[in-house]
């Protein structure tokens, strides 16, 4: 009789030591997790201390989310959609499910996440997240009204929330709203001043209508608030340059190429701006030495011809304006300063039709 009950006591001894066991497993995975926490970098070094978390105890929630976050910040959309499956299949938990459904927008499958996200209105509908969700999947599929519905009905629940009212502007603006566009970026910036695309998108409506001060001043609130926008300081230095204040034009060019040298078209503006501030041998000199750079751009020969023009260098002014007009047919302005340097070489009838064509 005392055997049986020696067996019962000897397996759930073991199955005491298994459960130990595995317990161990979960908080080593677990501090493994805490690890990758503390690293939040989108990093391959934290991904592989999730995954590691989750080869060992797979019953995580947290990892699989967690890992899906990373993955995210990788562009792995697929992976981290994968990652919040299981993620859920553990814990229904609701930032789980926000997750998931902006994975699937990123994903293009809208009517996914747009079933996600009102799974989650309808389980709480005073949660703008989802409402924002839904006004993004609208906006998408090219139905800008609901959208703007969508932001309204948010907008109920938290009338200060940033989010919803920079996103609204936008919607407004895709409406040719303009004007409403404008409140509302400025209603998210009375909620928040230091929203940058708020500030920025601000800008780019008063430059759009021709209000060059308060753009300008928008623009440079906004290279305040990153002042590693090369966009910003781009975008301020045409808005000086509508201004005529050609000297802070430059600057802004000058700083916008600092950030960022690969756009060719900072090069030409910035060279305008030099010409106009008389200092063409600096023009002269800056696109001389990108045309290797940017061979085939008809502005910056364009640009280029145009500062040897105004330093008296015809043949070379000459070469570089045809060149760009062999690209860009119908530059006027190289086609005017074509015709000054026919004229001033005494070839008045070159000179006529070249005048002719920059009209």
């Amino acid at each position: 009789m005392r055997l049986p009950i020696f067996k019962c006591l000897l397996v759930s001894f073991v199955l005491v030591l298994s459960a130990s066991a595995e317990d161990d497993k979960c908080v080593s995975a677990q501090k493994k997790v805490r690890q990758a926490v503390a690293l939040a970098d989108g990093s391959d070094a934290e991904i592989e201390l999730y995954k590691a978390a989750i080869a060992e105890c797979e019953n995580v929630p947290e990892a699989h989310y967690d890992l899906a976050l990373a993955l995210i910040k990788q562009g792995k959309y697929v992976e981290a959609s994968s990652s919040l499956e299981q993620a859920l299949a553990l814990d229904k938990k609701d930032e789980f499910v926000l997750a998931l459904a902006e994975t699937r927008f990123r994903l293009d499958d809208l009517d996914g996440a747009l079933r996600l996200y009102r799974e989650l209105n309808e389980k709480n509908p005073q949660s703008v997240k989802p409402l924002q969700g839904m006004a993004n999947v609208f906006a998408k599929q090219g139905d800008l009204e609901k959208s703007l519905d969508a932001l309204n009905e948010a907008l109920t629940i938290s009338a200060s929330d940033a989010v919803s009212l920079n996103n609204k502007a936008l919607i407004l603006e895709r409406l040719g709203r303009k004007e409403a566009a404008l409140e509302a970026f400025s209603d998210a910036l009375r909620s928040d001043p230091s929203n940058y695309e708020a500030t920025l998108n601000l800008a780019k409506i008063n430059q759009e209508l021709g209000r060059f001060e308060a753009a300008a001043s928008s623009y440079n609130k906004a290279t305040v608030l990153k002042p590693d926008s090369a966009e910003a300081y781009k975008a301020l230095g045409v808005v000086y340059e509508k201004l005529q204040d050609f000297e802070r034009a430059e600057l802004a060019f000058r700083k916008a190429l600092k950030i960022d040298d690969s756009d060719a078209a900072v090069y030409s503006n910035l060279a305008v701006m030099m010409i106009k501030n008389r200092k063409e041998p600096f023009a002269e000199e800056l696109l001389s030495g990108v045309l290797e750079k940017f061979p085939n751009n008809a502005r910056i020969l364009s640009v280029l011809g145009w500062a040897e023009l105004s330093l008296g260098r015809y043949p070379e002014a000459e070469k570089h304006i045809q060149e760009s007009l062999k690209l860009e047919p119908s530059n006027k302005a190289a086609h005017n300063n074509l015709a000054i340097i026919y004229e001033r070489t005494n070839r008045k009838e070159e000179a006529a039709a070249e005048f002719k064509k920059a009209e």
